[in-house]
């Protein structure tokens, strides 16, 4: 199995809501942190808002955060999406784009997208790549703590292994 290094964790948007934000110095447990460049800079405008709102405040933290933490960002990438999309609908795709460049950039390294949102996660299993998969903040959390790597890790660490 691959150790830590060799893991990446590329966190989404809402993975930083879902949980504690002593939670997140938990992830590096489990393998090296990246956050996209569209998920820092959606967290960076809620951090500079003068609201006191949850998702501010969270976002502060994230700032203070980032600036003590060794995670990366991943490069930005620009959307070929042309249709009128959501907001919500563009981060998506943003981060999956991301965890793609990611991934495809990272042979020999497992990928996990770190994301509370199913619709994210089929999208990045459904580009079939052998070393990119996803798995939701409780599981990621989980994983941490008992140090037991998810099925679904299982599982892409074994083909990796196989085609090696």
């Amino acid at each position: 199995m691959l150790d830590s290094s060799q893991i990446f964790l590329l966190i989404d948007l809402n993975s930083f809501f879902a949980c504690k934000p002593y939670e997140w110095l938990e992830f590096n447990r489990v393998g090296r942190c990246y956050v996209p460049q569209v998920v820092h800079e959606e967290l960076d405008a809620w951090a500079s808002s003068q609201s006191e709102s949850i998702e501010s405040k969270i976002a502060r933290e994230f700032r203070r955060f980032m600036l003590e933490s060794d995670w990366q960002l991943t490069r930005s990438l620009i959307s070929t999406e042309s249709r009128p999309i959501t907001r919500r609908a563009r981060l998506a795709l943003d981060v999956r784009n991301s965890a793609e460049d990611l991934a495809r950039s990272s042979i020999g390294r497992l990928v996990v997208v770190v994301s509370n949102d199913r619709a994210l996660i089929q999208q990045v299993q459904a580009l079939n790549l052998e070393n990119l998969t996803g798995v939701p903040v409780s599981t990621l959390l989980t994983w941490s703590r008992s140090k037991r790597q998810p099925p679904i890790v299982v599982q892409h660490l074994r083909s990796m292994q196989s085609h090696s």
